[in-house]
């Protein structure tokens, strides 16, 4: 087999992957428009689960009872971790879609759970829950 033949089946072979890759980089271009329009569909859900408009105005004014309030003169930077197996925790990690995958122990190989139950004392007043 001659050089110039030899090169010339090369080129026909590289030509016969050129549609190939064409078609692959269309399917993954079209993958990710509806993907991203899925994406945002989704997004507009939730604003319009949560009563907030597209541009975050009108939204319902948020109450806070007076039980959950913090106490005046409460400084909440001054505490301690207290163990708290009755009222936490809030929430398991698979039952929020907000948290962000490094924010997930459980998810990134966290063995122990017990982490969950610790919350946060401030000195001489109560943090509502």
């Amino acid at each position: 087999m001659s050089m110039l033949s030899l090169k010339s089946l090369i080129d026909r072979r590289i030509q016969s992957l050129f549609p190939i890759v064409l078609y692959s980089i269309l399917i993954l271009a079209v993958a990710r428009l509806v993907l991203d329009n899925l994406k945002s569909k989704q997004s507009r859900q939730l604003s319009r689960l949560y009563g907030m408009s597209s541009g975050g105005r009108n939204r319902l004014p948020v109450i806070v009872l007076p039980e959950e309030r913090i106490e005046e003169g409460c400084n909440v930077f001054e505490g301690r971790w207290v163990w708290d197996n009755v009222s936490y925790p809030f929430y398991e990690e698979e039952s929020c879609p907000y948290l962000v995958k490094q924010t997930t122990c459980k998810k990134n190989g966290r063995p122990d759970f017990f982490y969950k139950n610790w919350r946060w004392q401030p000195h001489g007043c109560n943090l509502p829950r």
